[in-house]
Formats: C-alpha cells, structure tokens, sequence
C-alpha cells in the first residue's frame, strides 16, 4: 500500500467512524428495539477492520517516521477495536447505562486517533511531493506565516488537551443521561422546571447536570478560541479558524442539545441527536487539527 493509498485508507476509517458514531446516536432504544440500529453496529465492526488493515499497512512500511506512525496506528486499532467490540456486545444484550455510555466515548476517541494518523500521513504525502520544503506551505490553512514561532507556547498546548479530555468527559455524561433517563425531562429548558438549579434527585438533576458539563465545554471551547485568534493568531490565519470553528461548533452542540429536548416527537428527536453527534466529531475532528498545529506549526 502506498503512502497517498494509506492516508486515503485512514481518512475513510474516519468517515465509517462518523457513521457509527450517527447510527449510534439515532438508533436510539425503546420496547422491542436494539440498543443501537443495525447500520451502527456495522459501521462499528467496519471502522475496526480498517483500522486493522491500516495498522497492518503501517507496521511493514518504512519510512524515517514509522515510529511515530506505529505508534499512532496501534492507538487507532486498539480503540477502534474496542468501540467494535463494545458495540457488539450492546447489539447482543442491554448491559448498565454506565457501560452503553462508553460506546460513544470510545467512538469518538477512535476518531480522534485515527484522525492523528491521517493528518500525518497527508503531511507526509505532501513532503513526498515536494509541499514540505521551505514556504511551500505557508498558504495551507494550518501553515504558520513567515517569521512565526512553528510551535505554540506548551501551556496552550495543554490548554486544548485538556479541554479535549474534558469533553470525553462531557460526552460520557450526555451519553449516560440519554441511556438512563428521560432527555426531555427538564421541563422549561434550559431550566428545570423553572428552577435554575432543581431540587433532589431523578431525571432533572441527571440532565441538568449534562446541561452544566455542556456550558463548561461550551466556556473550554471560547478560552481556546479566544487565545488561538487574539492571542497566537497574528500571521497564524490558520490558527484563527480552527480556534473560531472550535467555538462555533461548541455552541452549535449547545443549541443540537436544545433542539433534542423541544423535538415534539421521537423521530424529530433523534434527528436533533444524529445532528449533535455529526457536530461532535466535527468538534473534535477541528481539535485534533489544532493540537497538531499548535505542536508541530504544520498540518498534521
């Protein structure tokens, strides 16, 4: 398998992984359903074998960065693998909502792997064609201008990691509720019955509590954006637009959030949570570029 032919094979286990994570989200559950839909659950076995075959790809290639590309091929398969087998296992038997709720996490971190190892191949190719020499680049979108520092500062770098590893928390949380309670229950959204913050326990304090994690992400996600645009983005255009689609795609998750819980019926329901899902890997698909920009100053 050639280089361009692996970094086309990883972008398209990205596109499986997306589907899993839609069919998951929209298969929704009920009396006399799955757990999850069947197009889901195919989705889910498909991203692990083509990660399989990605990992295989890498492992007996050379290259001077096969290292790094091993190492980001084995993450991607193990958890690739993981959301396959968890999404079997849930296709064969309703196990406790705090284990349904990893699907999605796994799901997502799956992505994000996957997607690492893509954005270094897609560098690579573009070194192979001769994009990797001086200023050959500095058009791209995640390019640094001339005379820009390639590397961000390390604590904005971890600024993003973090915000990256609360939002898995975030969506364990959103994931949890779906599966153990009811989304609408928080009558008068964003309030809970009128209350900002409800009384007791059940179904209201469950969701508004995924309302709270959301706001927290949603305040993550406009730290970040604000310091790539007004902070490092000076001759970094590229930086400026992951931060501003960060934000915006936080917020937009926030209204998806909304739209769930006014939907008037079932069907219009889970298409407000396939929607939310589509902008959560989105979301993390425009973080995992940024972590890499703000890293290496380079796409991938």
């Amino acid at each position: 398998m050639t280089l361009r032919q692996l970094s086309s094979w990883s972008g398209l286990t990205c596109l499986i992984i997306i589907a899993a994570l839609v069919g998951h989200a929209a298969g929704g559950e009920g009396s006399g359903e799955t757990l999850i839909s069947g197009a889901g659950l195919a989705a889910s076995v498909l991203a692990a074998l083509l990660a399989a075959v990605s990992a295989a790809a890498v492992r007996g290639w050379n290259a001077p960065d096969r290292r790094s590309l091993r190492k980001r091929a084995r993450l991607a398969l193990s958890l690739a693998a993981a959301q396959g087998i968890l999404a079997a296992l849930l296709g064969a038997a309703e196990p406790p909502s705090a284990v349904q709720a990893l699907l999605p996490v796994l799901l997502l971190a799956a992505f994000t792997a996957t997607l690492h190892l893509n954005l270094r191949l897609r560098r690579l190719v573009r070194e192979e064609r001769g994009a990797g020499e001086p200023g050959a680049s500095a058009g791209h979108a995640c390019a640094a201008g001339p005379g820009v520092p390639a590397a961000l500062p390390r604590p904005f770098r971890n600024l993003v990691r973090g915000t990256a590893v609360y939002a898995y928390v975030a969506v364990y949380i959103g994931a949890y509720v779906q599966s153990a309670s009811t989304p609408s229950g928080c009558a008068g959204w964003p309030f809970c019955g009128g209350q900002a913050i409800p009384e007791g326990s059940g179904d209201n304090r469950m969701v508004w509590i995924h309302l709270a994690a959301q706001l927290l992400l949603l305040l993550l996600a406009a730290l970040v954006g604000h310091l790539a645009f007004w902070n490092y983005g000076q001759g970094r255009p590229g930086l400026r637009r992951l931060g501003l689609a960060a934000a915006l795609l936080s917020l937009m998750q926030l209204l998806a959030l909304a739209a769930s819980a006014f939907a008037a019926d079932e069907g219009l329901h889970r298409l407000a949570l396939a929607g939310q899902a589509l902008l959560l890997a989105g979301w993390f698909g425009v973080i995992a570029c940024l972590d890499e920009r703000a890293s290496t100053g380079r796409f991938g």
